[in-house]
């Protein structure tokens, strides 16, 4: 009995502090205390929609039920922040001394749109004195303090109404200390975009400053699926702007594109993983990012060099000028095969190239390289400018080493209106085997080229702009040869498929026209000591066949003539498999004409045979025209006498 009523006792006087406690706590000060600190955080006002709830456990303070935060008046969401309630804490022994000092405010489950709009204007900006109702005098803001800032399951909405972006965070955690108005803030964020997980610390030298919308020093790490970004310099949300140095390892870079919202563009390897960027980074406004001493680093890739990055509408525009180490970007394999950019060993691919990464942004970027290897195809030296407006992109070559020796010109790509490729070409000292074999599959014909090309194509895969080019050129090839045939031999009874004979010869020029995916020409001129030919025939581009015929106009250095005028060969068949057959279709046009003129002279001498028979002067030597013309002349002239009357 004893025991119960001790335990009644100090029931009772638990129950007596707790309603003492409770009866302590300034519900109503607490509440307008933490209102008007929120409000000088966030530039609006805070209501509450419901009374508040005094509290003892697990701290003295006071609960709040529903709350919102006045948006601006052009934005498009109905508040600015909007929460289940706060949970204000107090110090207890302030509170014991009269004294209100927040030792904890909780958000919970708040709702933060942060809008942009089309001029540039963020929905949170304003004069925090005049929102908050707090003083204006000269340092006002800086006795705000949060000496412990929580939010939990939050989300985060953002809204760029210029670019017609929306964008959100689940799951948001935040936890930031900040005991006094001049001391060090410290925040830890947590959050979900798309299921993966993000997460960001910051350090703020001045808490004060900070708000006030200065520039702190600050130390910033954010981490997530597309690893890691640190930043460690100034910054300020004022402008907003930021100086310093940045630090960052991107494990996955298409996430990153997807967590700014960006449209995600394949990238090649080795820069579509594990790709590492340093530099000073220079943050002037909104809408710009400056990269000086840039540093970017994939693989055994190195690039350096300055980037400025301009976040205007319609589009962003980057500007760089790169100066690179020895570049390999995509798969290695493939080169020397003949087979890139086929479906089969039967003709190009037919698979859609996607070219939308076009429209993503505008870019001028210069680059240079002591070779860059793309493909497995390498180019050596590399000097070039990229200018990409509007999903068309140019690509200047001042210098691109190529098989032995250089292009020069333009080459550019077309998206706006469906896809195109076209350029003005011009090279001079290409190993003419090593080109063919990588590029087109034909390892038969080896020479020195130079040569120039203009050409245009139309169509949404390899095959189809191979089958639309249309355009012209022309192409010399110093000594070289033709393998796995011997054209003389072959014209002198040979055969023409024997595979293991070789042409040498030391020039060949051509001129050609491309029209609907067919090269064709009809000025090939090959000259050689053992041979001398011209031909005339077509290339198909587009189906990997070709149509040639070739005629001798010299063999061993002597003119052909008799028989053997004419006789020439005709290549034909796909590029794998090209048949000579020998063409006799010009010898027997050098026969007709042979019988058509031993016809007219035998038809002459007939005729002067005839004439020596009825015309006595005939004996005289004259040729028959001549004593024909002279009767004529006669003729006209006795007649010419008698119309005159005088014979």
């Amino acid at each position: 009995m004893r025991f119960l009523l001790r335990l009644v006792v100090v029931l009772f006087a638990f129950g007596a502090v707790l309603l003492g406690g409770l009866a302590l706590i300034p519900a109503e000060r607490v509440g307008d205390l933490a209102s008007r600190q929120l409000a000088q955080a966030t530039g609006r006002s805070v209501t509450f929609d419901e009374g508040l709830r005094p509290m003892l456990w697990p701290a003295p303070g006071v609960q709040t039920g529903p709350l919102s935060v006045r948006n601006a008046d052009w934005a498009e969401e109905g508040a600015l922040l909007s929460a289940d309630g706060l949970r204000v804490t107090l110090e207890p022994g302030a509170l014991l001394r009269g004294e209100i000092v927040l030792r904890e405010i909780t958000i919970l489950r708040p709702r933060l749109a942060v809008e942009r709009s089309a001029d540039g204007r963020f929905n949170w900006e304003g004069d925090l004195a005049a929102a908050s109702g707090a003083s204006t005098e000269p340092g006002a803001t800086r006795r705000l303090a949060l000496p412990r800032l929580i939010i939990e399951d939050g989300r985060l909405l953002w809204i760029d109404h210029g670019r017609g972006t929306r964008q959100s965070l689940a799951a948001v955690g935040f936890d930031m200390a900040w005991p006094a108005p001049d001391a060090a803030i410290v925040a830890h964020l947590s959050a979900r975009s798309d299921g993966e997980a993000l997460r960001a610390r910051l350090e703020a030298d001045s808490g004060a400053a900070l708000i006030a919308g200065e520039l702190p020093g600050r130390r910033l790490e954010i981490e997530g699926a597309f690893g890691r970004i640190g930043f460690d310099g100034r910054g300020g949300h004022a402008l907003p702007a930021a100086e310093g140095r940045i630090d960052a390892d991107f494990s996955d870079p298409v996430a990153l594109a997807r967590l700014i919202g960006a449209e995600a563009a394949a990238l090649p390897p080795p820069f579509d993983r594990n790709v590492s960027v340093s530099g000073g980074l220079t943050v002037p406004g909104p809408d710009a990012v400056f990269l000086r001493g840039m540093r970017i680093t994939a693989g055994q890739n190195v690039i350096e060099g300055d980037a400025d990055l301009a976040l205007g509408d319609p589009r962003p525009k980057l500007s760089a000028r790169l100066v690179a180490g020895p570049l390999v970007l995509g798969t290695q394999g493939g080169g020397g095969t003949g087979d890139a950019g086929t479906g089969d060993a039967g003709g190009w691919s037919e698979a859609r190239i996607d070219a939308s990464a076009l429209a993503l942004l505008d870019a001028d970027i210069a680059l240079s390289a002591p070779s860059v290897t793309l493909g497995g195809r390498t180019f050596a030296p590399v000097d070039l400018r990229a200018t990409l407006d509007r999903a068309r992109l140019v690509t200047t070559f001042r210098e691109l080493g190529l098989h032995g020796g250089r292009v020069t010109g333009e080459f550019v790509i077309n998206n706006r209106s469906g896809l195109s490729v076209g350029g003005t070409l011009a090279a001079e000292g290409i190993a003419l085997r090593e080109a063919l074999t990588q590029w087109a599959g034909y390892d038969r014909l080896s020479g020195t080229a130079r040569g120039n090309l203009r050409f245009l194509g139309v169509g949404a895969s390899i095959a189809a702009i191979m089958t639309s080019l249309s355009g012209e050129g022309a192409v010399e090839i110093g000594p070289g040869e033709l393998r796995g045939v011997d054209l003389a031999a072959v014209l002198r009874g040979g055969a023409a498929d024997a595979g293991s004979g070789r042409t040498v010869f030391d020039a060949v020029e051509a001129r050609f026209a491309i029209e609907g995916g067919v090269a064709r020409n009809n000025d090939l001129v090959v000259r050689s000591p053992v041979i001398g030919l011209t031909g005339r025939g077509e290339v198909d581009l587009g189906r990997r066949s070709l149509d040639y015929r070739l005629t001798p106009v010299t063999l061993g250095g002597e003119t052909i003539g008799g028989a053997m005028a004419g006789i020439g060969l005709r290549a034909r068949g796909p590029w794998q498999d090209v048949r000579l057959a020998p063409d006799l279709s010009g010898a027997a046009g050098a026969i007709v004409d042979r019988e058509r003129d031993a016809l007219r002279e035998r038809a002459r001498e007939a005729l002067e045979e005839r004439l020596r028979e009825v015309v006595p002067e005939a004996d005289e030597g004259l040729s028959p025209e001549e004593i024909l013309r002279q009767r004529l002349q006669d003729e006209a002239q006795q007649q010419l006498l008698r119309l005159l009357g005088r014979q």
